[in-house]
Parts: C-alpha cells; sequence; structure tokens
C-alpha cells in the first residue's frame, strides 16, 4: 500500500508539472501563485490519503480483533457440544441396559441434536468444527472436535471421553480460554 501511495503522490507531482508548463506565460507572481496553490492541493491531497490509510489499518486491526473473537467463540461452543455428546454417549449406556457406549455418533439420535451428528466432517461443521467419534471398547469412547480450517475457524483441537475430562489434543491439558476481549 505504501508503495502505491508513493506512485500516487509522484503521478501527482507529475500532473502539476505538466500544467504548469502548459499554461500561458503569466507574470511571475501569477505563476507563483499557481505553482503555491497546487503545493496546497497536493498536501491536501496527501493528507487526505494518510487518513485513509491510517483507517485502512484500524480497519485491519479490527477485523483481525473479530476473528479472534469468532474463534474463541467457536471453541468455547465446540467445548460445550463435546460434553453434551460424552454426557449423551452417557445417557446412552445407561437407557439400552447393554453396558457399553454406542458405536457411533450416529446411534446417539434422540440423545444429541441432529446437527451434532451430521457434523462429522468439514463440509458440516458446527461452529467451525466438526467431531470424529471413536469407540474404543464397551467401557471406553474418545470424541475429537476438530477446527474445519484451522486458524479461522479455530485454533486448538479438542478431545474428551468417557471420564468427561475435556483436553487440549495438541497439548493433553485442560484448556484454558482468554475471556478479556468479551
Amino acid at each position: 500500500m505504501k508503495t502505491k501511495i508513493a506512485v500516487f503522490i509522484m503521478l501527482l507531482s507529475l500532473v502539476s508539472v505538466v500544467l504548469l508548463a502548459q499554461q500561458p506565460q503569466a507574470p511571475d507572481a501569477e505563476k507563483e501563485d499557481d505553482l503555491e496553490e497546487t503545493k496546497q492541493e497536493i498536501e491536501a491531497l496527501l493528507e487526505e490519503l494518510k487518513g485513509i490509510e491510517s483507517t485502512r489499518n484500524k480497519l485491519e486491526a479490527d477485523r483481525a480483533k473479530l476473528r479472534q473473537i469468532m474463534v474463541n467463540n467457536n471453541e468455547i461452543s465446540t467445548v460445550k457440544i463435546l460434553n453434551t455428546i460424552a454426557i449423551a454417549c452417557i445417557e446412552y449406556r445407561e437407557a439400552q441396559n447393554l453396558a457399553t457406549y454406542p458405536w457411533s455418533l450416529k446411534d446417539l439420535e434422540g440423545y444429541i441434536a441432529e446437527d451434532i451428528i451430521e457434523a462429522t466432517d468439514a463440509e458440516n461443521a458446527l461452529y467451525g468444527y466438526y467431531y470424529k467419534y471413536d469407540y474404543i471398547n464397551k467401557d471406553k469412547f474418545k470424541v475429537k472436535a476438530i477446527p474445519a480450517k484451522k486458524g479461522e475457524t479455530g485454533n486448538r483441537t479438542f478431545s474428551i471421553d468417557q471420564d468427561q475430562v475435556i483436553l487440549d489434543a495438541d497439548t493433553n491439558q485442560t484448556p484454558t480460554f482468554d475471556l478479556q476481549n468479551y
């Protein structure tokens, strides 16, 4: 952008020189007045360009902040959904009297919302995340929440299991959230 502004300034200078050269010869005082007026116009345009650049920079900073807020909201919503899935798995096990967890998210129909069951790939992501359910054995399961577009819809992968402990799958630690920007 700075290069474009520099080129624009050079073009303005060139145009002003050409315009001054094309004017009929006038007394020196009149030429100086015209030159001063052109200089003032160029300075005013330069100030306007600085204002535009400043506004653009502020907009970029605001966009970045909004993206981070969206990612934070997605991550918080995803953690809530993971908890919902884990509770549904436990309820399923108790209700079925099978002493086993479901084989897939589809088995949880009626226990969780349909959009959660369908969020099994990036195209069907919910709050920027999709879910991978892993039936380990009759006593264990694990669900991962993966960002549909890492860095855009979420920064971290989360997991939960039958113990209902949510972990940041990358660090294997309980996730923390920066809520100061809310």
